[in-house]
């Protein structure tokens, strides 16, 4: 049901929010900001400060470039 597709992609956006926001120590110079879509998309768009290093990560859903 749309329901439940609609319960399902919140719960997958709210755990890769919450992945990313413990993941924030593994970043020099600034922690990313993340921005969830609109309630019919189902992306998180990541922004991250100007000279921000990355130490390690990770893609365990896959990632779209």
């Amino acid at each position: 049901s749309v329901c439940a597709a609609a319960a399902l992609g919140l719960g997958v956006l709210t755990f890769q929010t919450d992945i990313i926001s413990a993941q924030s120590s593994n970043f020099q110079g600034g922690a990313p900001q993340v921005t969830e879509g609109p309630d019919d998309a189902r992306y998180i768009r990541i922004l991250f400060p100007a000279g921000v290093r990355s130490s390690w990560h990770s893609h365990t859903w896959g990632q779209l470039l």
